[in-house]
């Protein structure tokens, strides 16, 4: 996990990034990555070989997912909830890497 830096947002006040880099260390099993809290946008990448599969409820990496292909994304800002909010996601290859890029 690395932050790089701050961004001033619209109406004041900072934002900080972090940047972090998950390896999938069994093929087709779920793994999850807690956002950190208050994050107030985030960017998911697939920098992987394989399609991965995102969720944001416990068990449905292998059911009801969104297809995340190589070298895609996908991001959400204005964010305005502080709950927390879990990702859970799975590759079919062991050493696929998926990136989680959040502002909190």
């Amino acid at each position: 996990m690395a932050v790089v830096g701050s961004s001033i947002v619209p109406g004041g006040g900072l934002l900080t990034p972090t940047l972090t880099r998950e390896v999938i260390a069994v093929a087709n099993t779920e793994q999850s990555y807690a956002l950190p809290t208050s994050t107030k946008s985030y960017t998911i990448y697939n920098d992987g070989s394989t399609i991965a599969k995102i969720a944001f409820a416990v068990g449905e990496s292998a059911t009801d997912y969104r297809t995340l292909y190589p070298g895609c994304h996908i991001c959400r800002d204005g964010i305005a909830s502080t709950a927390a909010l879990t990702v859970y996601f799975q590759t079919a290859k062991v050493g696929d890497t998926i990136e989680f890029e959040t502002w909190t």
